[in-house]
């Protein structure tokens, strides 16, 4: 074994810095080169006199809002070798013949690294190294342990000595960070930055399928076990593809005015695309949104010289009145238009010119009979507003349409009807219970709500959920759940829930004189009746939700004579509400009253005049009852909030789980008889 320690001087390090490239000054080259190729293919214009009022460099102080934004890269592609040895490091030269493991181990160990060492007797072999010139120390390591793994040896490190061990040996391996690989058999964490740990291995696992040893996805991180030169070569692999790929381009994002952005991207692709060198330099994209341009360019310069074309391509006049079309998104189109009239000071007008359905109304909105008039025509059919103006009306029209084409807002009404008996222990009303008149709740009046009835009743916001109310009012009456409807409806629309029946009612009745029979002629409509809910929600901007409700229970009576026309009993609550989302609000004070007669006894003997009251007894029943509405509403801001207001729903069906018996017991159908006297103290019909 011969080992002869070089030590270079000043001669020696000078021939190295003369072999060596300076890689600075190969990335200026580089550079330079592709500045050059843009300033030929791009139109040969001094990037110096690109007119800097048509961009704006990253950092400058900001400009109109149609200018274009240029953010130059500054960064390297890829990331240098984090392990590069330092010049004038000392070199040895490599003469191994022959030589037993445990002689090449004292040489490389005890004399080159001057560290403590074993030999695992399992271990045996042989090592031959040679190097045509001298090399670092480094390399000598590595190359020390490509000759262990040839004799299925590897160099392991344990508490500060190396220890040389069989490769089916039980291996205690150290760990060692990314930016720290030691010579031996390691163990490495490394974290990733800008690529995920998934793709990295499958990036690695053609020639490293043995070295992964772990991934941590979540923490974005890759554990590699192997020698050093395995680990170096590894993360010189992870270095090339461990990049930010935008942080070293040069980004231009350009607002395209009077022509269509996919225009003029196809007149820039035209330009670059003489020279196939230049090719890969740029990337364009079209952004529909706001008809922009985003240009991705290796070099700053390309990237301004770029904004000089667009410039070029953009030239033309946009005094002209041009033709846009702009798709509605969340509101109607024939709603927008009259508030473009209203907004812009121009009139609208029914289309008169071309018969169209009437599902597909036209609207008309001109300044003048100018030819450049502004004009604005709303499609239902398809949902869009044709807009004829110039390019300036039109950015005006623009920023006042992405101000009204915003998601609607929703409101989740929660109702639930009930029906109260008025009992001894509610003698005095339901109003008197809340207020706590029997000792055993608390609710105070509607001092948060607004409330400005129509009709007569009472109002009351509580803080408690609805199901509280019915369960303390089941505890003391009956309590009857006419209806409990969940309706989610737009801001500023109306919402109709009809539970019932149709009925006819004879609205004019004429004798037909030509007719020998004399049959009379009714003229007949169909009224709703049953539980009918009209609720109109608007949101205001400090969350409060005013509700315009009228909420009406109905039944019909007998019918009089040969009219079809019967008696409707109602009862209605009209009102406007102001409340806050989530509480809950009570409308109520409507009461009625049910007079029944009957008879009971042994058949056919109660019947007999005067002497059938000993067979027999007459029963005379009343019932009051209270009409009570109770009223939540939510606001649904977005998608997310209308999944967990879903979420809620799904979650009540299924803990809904009872028997039959006892879910009759709780809801029970409205009583309606035919021998009832309704008596509405509150409105009636």
């Amino acid at each position: 074994m011969y080992i002869r320690l070089a030590v270079c001087g000043a001669l020696c390090a000078l021939l190295i810095g003369c072999d060596r490239t300076d890689p600075n000054s190969d990335r200026q080259s580089q550079a330079d080169l592709e500045d050059w190729r843009a300033r030929t293919i791009l139109g040969g214009s001094d990037p110096a006199r690109v007119d800097r009022r048509e961009g704006r460099i990253f950092g400058a102080r900001r400009q109109r809002n149609d200018s274009a934004s240029l953010f130059p890269g500054r960064q390297p592609i890829v990331r240098q070798s984090e392990f590069a040895d330092e010049d004038g490091a000392a070199l040895v030269d490599l003469n191994l013949i022959d030589v037993s493991i445990e002689d090449a181990a004292k040489a490389f160990i005890g004399d080159l690294l001057d560290e403590n060492y074993m030999v695992d007797p399992l271990v045996s072999g042989t090592i031959n190294l040679e190097s045509a010139r001298p090399v670092t120390r480094t390399t000598a390591i590595e190359a020390f342990e490509i000759a262990l793994r040839q004799n299925n040896a590897v160099l392991v490190r344990r508490n500060e000595i190396f220890t040389i061990v069989p490769v089916t040996a039980d291996l205690a391996i150290s760990t060692s960070t990314a930016r720290d690989v030691l010579p031996g058999y390691t163990l490495r964490v490394i974290p990733l930055r800008n690529i995920g740990a998934q793709e990295m291995a499958a990036i690695l696992e053609p020639f490293a399928q043995d070295g992964i040893v772990g991934i941590d996805a979540q923490r974005n991180i890759l554990v590699l076990a192997g020698t050093s030169a395995d680990q170096r070569s590894w993360q010189d692999t992870i270095n090339s593809f461990d990049v930010d790929w935008l942080a070293n381009r040069s980004v231009g994002l350009f607002p395209i005015r009077g022509r269509s952005a996919q225009s003029i991207v196809n007149g820039l692709e035209r330009v670059v695309e003489s020279d196939e060198d230049f090719r890969p330099l740029v990337v364009f994209e079209v952004i529909p949104e706001n008809n922009s341009i985003l240009a991705v360019a290796k070099t700053p310069r390309a990237l301004e010289n770029i904004a000089v074309w667009i410039k070029r391509l953009t030239q033309d006049s946009t005094n002209d009145a041009q033709i846009y079309s702009y798709d509605m998104r969340y509101a109607r189109a024939e709603d927008i238009a009259p508030t473009l009239s209203q907004i812009l000071g121009i009139a609208v007008e029914t289309s008169q010119a071309v018969e169209e359905p009437d599902d597909a109304a036209v609207l008309f909105a001109r300044t003048s009979n100018d030819q450049n008039a502004t004009r604005v025509v709303a499609s239902a059919a398809n949902n869009t507003l044709l807009i004829r103006a110039t390019h300036d009306e039109y950015e005006r029209v623009l920023g006042i349409l992405h101000r009204l084409d915003v998601p609607p807002r929703q409101v989740l009404v929660e109702a639930t009807i009930l029906e109260v008996s008025l009992d001894d222990n509610l003698r005095y009303g339901v109003q008197y219970f809340f207020e706590g008149g029997d000792g055993t709740i608390g609710l105070t009046r509607g001092r948060r709500a607004t409330i400005s009835p129509e009709r007569p009743g009472f109002s009351l916001t509580l803080g408690v959920p609805a199901n509280v109310i019915i369960d303390a009012l089941d505890d003391v009456t009956e309590v009857n759940v006419v209806s409990s409807p969940n309706l989610m409806i737009l801001n500023n629309e109306a919402a109709r829930l009809v539970v019932g029946d149709q009925v006819p009612i004879a609205t004019q009745r004429a004798n037909d004189r030509f007719a020998e029979t004399g049959i009379a002629v009714e003229t007949v409509e169909f009224r709703d009746t049953g539980v009918i809910f009209d609720v109109t929600p608007r949101i205001n901007s400090s969350g409060t939700v005013v509700l315009d409700i009228q909420q009406e229970v109905s039944s019909v009576g007998p019918r009089s004579g040969e009219s079809l026309t019967p008696t409707i009993s109602q009862r209605v609550v009209s009102s406007s509400i102001a409340v806050d989302t989530g509480e809950t609000i009570v409308l109520g004070g409507l009461f009625s009253k049910e007079n029944s007669l009957g008879n009971s006894g042994i058949p056919g003997l109660k019947n007999i005049p005067v002497a059938g009251n000993l067979f027999g007894r007459t029963n005379k029943r009343s019932r009051q009852t209270e009409l009570l509405v109770l009223i939540t509403p939510k606001i649904v801001n977005n998608p997310m909030d209308a999944r967990q207001v879903t979420s809620q729903l799904r979650s009540r069906i299924e803990a809904f789980d009872v028997d039959d018996a006892t879910l009759q017991a709780r809801i029970r159908p409205m009583r309606t008889e035919n021998s009832a006297l309704i008596e509405a103290q509150g409105t009636d019909g």
